[in-house]
């Protein structure tokens, strides 16, 4: 074909009709391009994955969307992108910014000049469910990244093109916690050419925590010099209303992936640790006023007598009232300190949208409320950092639950390093960017010896900064925009200093009033805040205090003292709070931290003054000169760890789409993040510990009686004593379950959850429309986990829109393995039109739950069709069947090579087929081609089950189906031809189970139960139970259906690591079968994924999200 391909692009050359313009006629060509399209929405980004046919092609590819017919390609709906193609480096996939007004089923065209060389087959483009909203419209007017179609939509359309991008080399300066979390992120899409590049000797960034007097961090004698605290939640004595702060909940989630990662190494596991913030008798800030005993006074005293506490008067008691009154309304106004709870992002675009970043509090009260400069200064003081600051600090420090680490928040870095060292370079002071405009790629510049002239140099595809702007404005850079180059030039930082003492005992939790934990500030000149240990309380050995935390100006000026005299003012202050026991307990041993004369940091934390914030923001988003910048500094909140986590997310994802790769970009934005766009996702799942429980092995039939089970991140935690599955963290919620059993999740192997209750008869059933299905099937998905369902495997109908609501959250329901739609020869079993119907039907038409294949090569294309819509495997109706109307049940459907088809379709995409069929003929002839599983199997005979057995083909009968079909209640469900045909299978299905179990075949439970029979499926098991026994008819709802879903390392047993998908009985149903089956009297509980989604139990409620309260 190449040749062919060359000679005729030699020719089109000669002609110059490659050089025809846009609105030329196109001219046919041979295939060159072939597009593989996923589902697509209007109005969002995909990736079109592309297949070159010659290997050897290079040139530039145009790629457009248009009616499939066009003449020219002027006549394009609209145009996606160009990209020239180099023989060597072909590109997977584009990406493609569908448009709102994208049309329905137009097709992608791909074009060489005017030569169309590809289009693919109709695209169907559906309307979004909800607006596309901007990041301006759910998080920050200037921070288009959660979205990135804006983004996209302003480049260059070819460099949408995605060309080896996993390839691309990327420097990460600076190993804080933004770079490291960026590493992590790049690693898990699969970019792995990232290097850190650290100007320190270690990771970690402003996280410092000092082991004073090295010791080790199980010794308890250290002190965090930067970060300390995480804020959890906020619980309002009033009310008793409890409110989880969201944001912060990304650094948990960070350290439950890092304990993931290092799960071989317990010396590197996160574990949090509650933080004490406050403590009756901590220090006071009390104006200068003492004790009797010339002591400050503490927190407990100034509440019991309030006269302690000196304050000058203003000039205008009155004024400063009512300035303060003032301030308070203009800041609650809207409201803005639950949605700062709730979702921090809309807080901030609140927050823009209400003017709290054009106003400092000084600022607002002196010039927009005209107070004097006197009154603004006594109330608010002459600070100009805008009122979003203090708003969301204030929340932050209302919380009444805080959590810190266990021995330092060093073990943040400390559990990376691992997985950096070898792609990390320590003690390198990165100082300059430069891009060569020739290779397109970004150098790095640094000095190994100060005093060389001439700098070393690396070049990257990307640099991604977190080094902070303090330190990055020193460097010789590219020519940013001029918003960037002020954003690094002048973006204000704080200062602050800690100091931290080592003491012989922890005396203070021994003195007449005992101090546990805690902040307090006091009015000693220099001090600030003094905060003493939450861990190790009353612990033996020595004790270490942060006798200092002081920020801003004062900060200034001690860190301009000598260490010596800056160390003695805070010894004589811890004398002043707690007498002469602090100076004789003092060890000599300090640590001594002033951030701003940091030479890796030269700043505390980013602190915008006025208008900064506001107008640089938007700078951050851009990549400028293969330059993206991070770090806390250049989030909507500062000075936290979650302000970096949120940058590194927000600039790997600008980096991903950058390089086009869309799908990576979306697979790593977190939950929290996540939930802004899709905001119907779940919390994490609860962690629950369950005592006294009697555990069901279906794998040995052995009960574990009276052990503890700990559930935790969806997982199956650990399994043993109670005292063993132990946990402190008192958010775990703990139950005694009094001997009642614990069973897998059942798993029922033949479901058809579209076909919705609602009508009385199979005709009915079949008029209802694909709406009217849709919107009922959450019902039917509820009803089944009601039953203890916790996973199911539709054989035909359910789509992949409903997988993933399930799976997303949107609505409760089982596990879902999907079949999408069964394939059926004409006239076969998925084939509806009566025997009169003389209307045609189309190659791959769907028909319900079927669709309708002809010849091999609809057999292809359709089984692949069913594929790329998200089956997870291939069903095909190889028999006759009861429902259909043209069809006997003894007929044999599709040929030997239409099967074998579909099995190299379902093989090639790592899955499988099984089979309807009821008789030993088309069995066997299935089982020939390579399927895997049948469906019903109620002719089955000796011989077929024998070579199931050999073949390793799973069965899976559903005798209630035809039972209760044949009840008198539902005996008018089918028409007569049907109902006659039931009883045709009826009878013989019980023997086809007897025997498939004697010959060993495996077998799965499974129901087929249609419209207003689903209420039966529990029934199953009692039907199953005159020729199986009850471990038998477990192991198939259990183990056995594990193993057909490829799922046996994940369900159908209760082991460490497992998922939790859980049914909690009150009766042992290895004695009796049939409890299953009365699920009222017997299920107390259903749990999947961790979560509780059906309960009768009073001891365990179903989860739901809590709303916040409103007065």
């Amino acid at each position: 074909m190449a040749a062919t391909f060359h000679r005729c692009m030699n020719g089109l050359l000669a002609l110059g009709l490659l050089q025809t313009a846009s609105a030329a006629v196109i001219h046919k060509q041979t295939e060159l391009v072939r597009f593989r399209v996923p589902d697509v929405t209007a109005d969002s980004l995909h990736n079109v994955h592309i297949d070159f046919l010659d290997s050897g092609f290079q040139g530039e590819i145009h790629l457009l969307y248009g009616d499939c017919d066009l003449s020219t390609s002027s006549e394009r709906h609209h145009e996606i992108g160009s990209i020239f193609v180099k023989r060597d480096a072909h590109p997977e996939r584009f990406v493609w910014a569908t448009p709102s007004n994208a049309p329905h089923l137009h097709c992608l065209h791909a074009f060489l000049g005017s030569t169309l060389v590809g289009r693919s087959t109709p695209v169907s483009v559906a309307a979004p469910l909800v607006r596309r909203e901007s990041i301006a419209d759910v998080a920050d007017a200037m921070g288009p990244w959660f979205d990135g179609i804006a983004y996209m939509e302003a480049k260059e359309p070819g460099k949408a093109v995605v060309a080896q991008a996993k390839d691309a080399s990327v420097a990460i300066i600076g190993g804080g916690m933004s770079g490291l979390l960026t590493s992590h992120l790049l690693e898990s899409v699969g970019i792995h050419n990232w290097h850190i590049i650290e100007s320190s000797g270690r990771i970690g960034g402003r996280i410092r925590t000092e082991y004073l007097n090295n010791t080790r961090p199980d010794q308890y004698q250290y002190q965090e010099m930067g970060p300390m605290r995480f804020p959890v939640s906020i619980t309002y004595a009033e009310t008793n209303e409890n409110l989880e702060i969201q944001d912060h909940k990304m650094v948990f989630q960070l350290a439950d992936v890092l304990n993931k990662m290092n799960s071989d190494n317990p010396e590197l596991a996160v574990n949090f640790i509650p933080f004490v913030q406050n403590s009756p008798n901590v220090p006071a800030s009390t104006g200068g006023n003492r004790l009797p005993n010339g002591l400050i006074p503490t927190a407990a005293d100034v509440a019991a007598n309030s006269s302690l506490v000196y304050e000058a008067a203003s000039s205008n008691a009155t004024a400063a009232a009512d300035a303060t009154q003032a301030y308070t309304d203009y800041t609650t106004a809207d409201k803005i300190t639950p949605k700062i709870i709730a979702n921090m992002y809309q807080a901030h675009k609140s927050a823009v949208e209400n003017g709290y970043f054009h106003w400092s509090e000084a600022g607002y009260l002196r010039y927009a409320l005209g107070y004097n400069d006197n009154i603004t200064d006594y109330v608010a003081g002459t600070d100009d950092t805008p009122m979003w600051d203090s708003l969301y600090e204030g929340v932050y420090f209302s919380a009444t639950k805080w959590r810190t680490i266990d021995k330092g928040l060093e073990s943040l870095p400390r559990a990376f390093w691992p997985h950096v060292a070898n792609k990390t370079t320590l003690n390198r002071k990165i100082q300059g960017l430069s891009f060569n405009e020739t290779s397109g790629k970004i150098a790095v510049n640094w000095r190994d010896d100060p005093m060389q002239l001439v700098p070393e140099s690396a070049e990257y595809d990307y640099a991604v900064v977190s080094a902070p702007f303090s330190k990055v404005r020193l460097w010789d850079m590219p020519r940013y925009s001029s918003l960037l180059s002020r954003a690094i030039s002048t973006l204000n930082y704080a200062q602050s200093c800690k100091v931290s003492l080592l003491f012989k005992t922890r005396f203070w939790e021994h003195q007449e009033s005992p101090i546990f934990g805690g902040c307090g500030s006091v009015d000693l000149a220099g001090i600030g805040s003094v905060c003493y240990p939450s861990f190790n309380i009353n612990g033996t050995g020595p004790g270490v205090v942060l006798a200092s935390y002081v920020s801003d100006t004062p900060a200034r000026s001690v860190a301009a003292l000598s260490t010596e005299d800056h160390v003695a003012l805070v010894l004589r202050s811890m004398v002043q709070i707690h007498g002469d026991i602090a100076a004789e307990q003092y060890t000599g041993i300090y640590d001594r931290q002033c951030w701003e004369v940091d030479e890796h940091q030269a700043g505390a934390w980013a602190a915008p003054v006025v208008g900064q914030q506001e107008l640089y923001l938007p700078a951050y988003y851009q990549t400028e000169f293969k330059t993206i910048f991070i770090g806390e500094h250049t989030s909507y909140t500062h000075a936290w760890i979650f302000s970096a986590l949120d940058s590194a997310v927000r600039g790997t994802t600008q980096l991903l789409l950058d390089l086009g790769l869309v799908d990576e970009a979306k697979e790593i934005t977190p939950p929290d993040l996540r939930r802004i766009i899709k905001s119907w996702q779940p919390e994490p799942q609860q962690t629950y510990i369950f005592t006294n429980t009697n555990i069901i092995d279906p794998v040995t039939e052995n009960i574990t009686s009276k052990t503890a089970v700990k559930l935790s991140g969806g997982l199956i935690s650990s399994i043993g004593a109670a005292a063993e599955v132990g946990d402190t963290d008192p958010g775990t919620i703990r139950i005694d379950l009094n001997g009642k059993f614990i069973c897998p999740g059942l798993i029922d192997c033949h479901v058809h959850i579209a076909a919705v209750p609602g009508s009385a008869t199979l005709r009915e059933m079949k008029d209802l429309s694909d709406n009217v299905s849709l919107l009922r099937q959450p019902s039917v998905c509820q009803s089944m986990l009601n039953r203890g369902f916790t996973t199911v495997r539709d054989c035909g109908g359910a789509g992949l829109a409903l997988k993933e609501s399930i799976q997303e959250g949107v609505i409760p329901g089982p596990r879902l393995f999907i079949a999408g739609h069964a394939l059926s020869q004409t006239g076969g079993h998925g084939d509806r039109r009566q025997p009169h119907d003389r209307n045609k039907c189309c190659a791959g038409h769907v028909n319900g739950i079927g669709r309708i294949v002809g010849g091999v090569e609809q057999c292809l294309k359709y089984a692949r069709e069913e594929i790329r819509q998200g089956s997870d495997f291939i069903k095909i109706m190889g028999g006759g069947g009861v429902a259909s109307p043209s069809d006997q049940i003894h007929h044999v459907q599709f040929s030997d090579e239409e099967i074998k088809a579909i099995v190299t379709v379902a093989n090639n995409a790592g899955t499988y087929v099984t089979s309807h069929v009821y008789t030993p003929q088309a069995i066997q002839q299935a089982i020939s081609q390579g399927v895997k599983g049948i469906e019903h199997g109620n002719l089955l005979d000796e011989a077929t089950a024998k070579l199931m057995k050999e073949n390793s083909v799973i069965l899976t009968p559903t005798l209630v189906t035809y039972a209760t079909m044949d009840s008198p209640e539902f005996r008018s469900f089918l028409p007569p031809a049907s109902a006659q045909k039931n009883r045709e299978v009826l009878h013989k299905g019980l023997q086809a189970l007897e025997l498939a179990s004697k010959a060993g075949v495996d077998i799965c439970f499974g129901t087929d139960l249609l419209g207003p029979l689903h209420f039966a499926q529990s029934k199953e098991f009692a039907i199953r139970s005159s020729v199986q026994t009850p471990l038998e008819i477990l192991q198939s709802a259990t183990i056995t259906p594990a193993r057909l879903l490829k799922q046996d390392g994940f369900l159908g047993q209760i082991v460490p690591g497992f998922a939790v998908d859980l049914v909690i009985l009150n009766a042992n149903p290895l004695e009796d079968i049939t409890v299953l089956d009365r699920f009222n009297d017997h299920i107390l509980a259903t749990i999947k994924d961790g979560r509780v989604l059906a309960s009768r139990w009073s001891q365990l409620d179903v989860e739901a999200i809590p709303l916040p309260k409103i007065e």
